[in-house]
Protein backbone atom coordinates (compact mmCIF):
# COMPACT_ATOMS: atom_id res chain seq x y z
CA UNK A 1 0.00 0.00 0.00
CA UNK A 2 1.51 3.31 -1.10
CA UNK A 3 0.32 6.71 -0.01
CA UNK A 4 1.45 10.29 -0.38
CA UNK A 5 1.27 12.80 2.45
CA UNK A 6 1.94 16.51 2.69
CA UNK A 7 3.39 17.85 5.94
CA UNK A 8 3.42 21.37 7.28
CA UNK A 9 5.82 22.26 10.04
CA UNK A 10 4.58 25.56 11.40
CA UNK A 11 7.03 28.33 12.36
CA UNK A 12 9.82 26.50 10.47
CA UNK A 13 10.58 24.29 13.48
CA UNK A 14 13.78 24.61 15.47
CA UNK A 15 17.08 24.63 13.54
CA UNK A 16 18.97 21.33 13.57
CA UNK A 17 16.14 19.28 15.14
CA UNK A 18 14.86 15.94 13.83
CA UNK A 19 11.08 15.55 13.87
CA UNK A 20 9.28 12.22 13.57
CA UNK A 21 5.73 11.81 12.26
CA UNK A 22 3.36 9.09 13.45
CA UNK A 23 0.74 7.99 10.98
CA UNK A 24 -2.51 6.39 12.04
CA UNK A 25 -5.64 5.37 10.18
CA UNK A 26 -8.94 7.10 10.76
CA UNK A 27 -9.81 4.57 13.48
CA UNK A 28 -6.48 5.15 15.31
CA UNK A 29 -4.65 2.01 14.11
CA UNK A 30 -0.92 2.55 13.45
CA UNK A 31 0.04 2.23 9.78
CA UNK A 32 3.59 0.92 10.33
CA UNK A 33 6.14 0.14 13.00
CA UNK A 34 7.79 3.21 14.53
CA UNK A 35 11.06 2.67 12.62
CA UNK A 36 9.24 3.16 9.34
CA UNK A 37 7.75 6.55 10.12
CA UNK A 38 9.06 9.44 8.05
CA UNK A 39 11.42 11.94 9.65
CA UNK A 40 12.35 15.49 8.85
CA UNK A 41 15.56 17.14 9.99
CA UNK A 42 15.46 20.92 9.95
CA UNK A 43 18.26 23.03 8.54
CA UNK A 44 20.98 23.83 11.10
CA UNK A 45 22.26 27.31 11.81
CA UNK A 46 25.90 28.17 10.96
CA UNK A 47 28.84 27.09 13.10
CA UNK A 48 30.28 29.59 15.61
CA UNK A 49 32.72 31.86 13.70
CA UNK A 50 36.48 31.67 14.16
CA UNK A 51 38.13 35.07 14.64
CA UNK A 52 41.50 35.53 12.90
CA UNK A 53 42.38 39.22 13.24
CA UNK A 54 42.40 41.25 15.50
CA UNK A 55 43.98 38.98 18.10
CA UNK A 56 42.69 39.00 21.67
CA UNK A 57 44.26 41.82 23.73
CA UNK A 58 45.84 43.28 20.59
CA UNK A 59 47.07 46.86 20.35
CA UNK A 60 46.48 48.54 17.02
CA UNK A 61 47.71 51.98 15.92
CA UNK A 62 44.80 52.37 13.49
CA UNK A 63 41.51 53.99 14.41
CA UNK A 64 40.04 52.04 11.47
CA UNK A 65 41.32 48.50 12.04
CA UNK A 66 40.20 45.56 9.95
CA UNK A 67 38.72 42.34 11.30
CA UNK A 68 39.03 38.84 9.75
CA UNK A 69 36.83 35.84 10.48
CA UNK A 70 35.28 32.76 8.93
CA UNK A 71 32.77 30.02 9.60
CA UNK A 72 30.90 27.30 7.80
CA UNK A 73 27.38 26.05 7.45
CA UNK A 74 26.58 22.35 8.10
CA UNK A 75 24.56 22.22 4.86
CA UNK A 76 27.14 24.21 2.86
CA UNK A 77 24.88 27.21 2.37
CA UNK A 78 26.12 30.76 1.83
CA UNK A 79 26.41 33.09 4.81
CA UNK A 80 25.57 36.59 5.99
CA UNK A 81 27.71 38.00 8.83
CA UNK A 82 27.05 40.40 11.69
CA UNK A 83 29.86 42.07 13.63
CA UNK A 84 29.57 44.10 16.81
CA UNK A 85 32.23 46.33 18.37
CA UNK A 86 31.76 48.06 21.72
CA UNK A 87 33.77 49.59 24.54
CA UNK A 88 31.60 47.58 26.96
CA UNK A 89 32.12 43.81 27.33
CA UNK A 90 28.34 43.35 27.63
CA UNK A 91 27.73 45.12 24.27
CA UNK A 92 25.09 47.32 25.90
CA UNK A 93 25.59 50.26 23.49
CA UNK A 94 27.44 49.02 20.41
CA UNK A 95 29.79 51.44 18.68
CA UNK A 96 29.56 49.30 15.52
CA UNK A 97 26.72 46.90 14.71
CA UNK A 98 26.98 45.97 11.06
CA UNK A 99 25.76 43.08 8.91
CA UNK A 100 26.96 42.11 5.46
CA UNK A 101 23.47 42.12 3.92
CA UNK A 102 22.90 45.82 4.74
CA UNK A 103 26.51 47.05 4.63
CA UNK A 104 28.04 44.90 1.91
CA UNK A 105 30.78 47.35 0.94
CA UNK A 106 32.36 46.99 4.39
CA UNK A 107 32.73 43.19 4.01
CA UNK A 108 35.04 41.40 1.57
CA UNK A 109 35.68 37.73 0.83
CA UNK A 110 39.50 37.53 0.89
CA UNK A 111 39.61 34.30 -1.17
CA UNK A 112 37.21 35.52 -3.85
CA UNK A 113 36.79 39.33 -3.76
CA UNK A 114 33.96 39.18 -6.32
CA UNK A 115 31.94 36.99 -3.91
CA UNK A 116 29.48 39.28 -2.14
CA UNK A 117 26.84 38.70 0.53
CA UNK A 118 25.76 36.02 1.10
CA UNK A 119 29.35 34.72 1.22
CA UNK A 120 30.61 31.26 0.30
CA UNK A 121 30.73 29.05 3.37
CA UNK A 122 34.17 28.40 4.87
CA UNK A 123 35.99 31.35 3.32
CA UNK A 124 37.69 34.16 5.24
CA UNK A 125 35.84 37.48 5.28
CA UNK A 126 37.30 40.87 6.20
CA UNK A 127 35.33 43.72 7.73
CA UNK A 128 36.52 47.34 7.48
CA UNK A 129 34.43 49.74 9.56
CA UNK A 130 33.17 52.99 8.05
CA UNK A 131 33.40 54.66 11.48
CA UNK A 132 36.71 55.57 13.12
CA UNK A 133 37.30 54.36 16.64
CA UNK A 134 38.73 56.47 19.48
CA UNK A 135 42.43 56.40 20.31
CA UNK A 136 43.30 55.12 23.80
CA UNK A 137 40.09 53.08 24.20
CA UNK A 138 39.77 49.31 24.70
CA UNK A 139 37.08 47.70 22.56
CA UNK A 140 35.47 44.27 22.40
CA UNK A 141 34.32 42.52 19.23
CA UNK A 142 32.32 39.46 18.21
CA UNK A 143 30.81 37.95 15.06
CA UNK A 144 27.93 35.62 14.18
CA UNK A 145 26.58 34.20 10.93
CA UNK A 146 23.24 33.42 9.33
CA UNK A 147 22.36 31.20 6.37
CA UNK A 148 19.61 33.33 4.80
CA UNK A 149 18.57 30.70 2.24
CA UNK A 150 18.59 27.85 4.79
CA UNK A 151 17.28 27.98 8.34
CA UNK A 152 17.43 31.78 8.39
CA UNK A 153 18.51 31.47 12.01
CA UNK A 154 21.52 33.31 13.36
CA UNK A 155 24.24 31.07 14.75
CA UNK A 156 25.87 31.63 18.12
CA UNK A 157 28.17 34.59 18.72
CA UNK A 158 31.89 33.97 18.51
CA UNK A 159 34.07 34.27 21.56
CA UNK A 160 34.61 37.89 22.53
CA UNK A 161 38.00 39.45 21.84
CA UNK A 162 39.39 42.75 23.04
CA UNK A 163 41.76 45.24 21.44
CA UNK A 164 43.04 48.70 22.24
CA UNK A 165 43.49 51.53 19.78
CA UNK A 166 46.89 52.90 20.73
Amino acid sequence: DDAEFDWVLEHNGIAGVQYCFRMVTGDGVLLNEYTQYPTLTTNSSPVVPTLSTLFDNAKTPSTSPYFKFSTSDPEGENLTYQIQVDNDYAFSSTVIDSDSASNGTQFENLSTPSDKDPFTTGETVEFRPATSLTNGVTYYWRVRAQDPTGSGAWGEWSTIRSFTVD
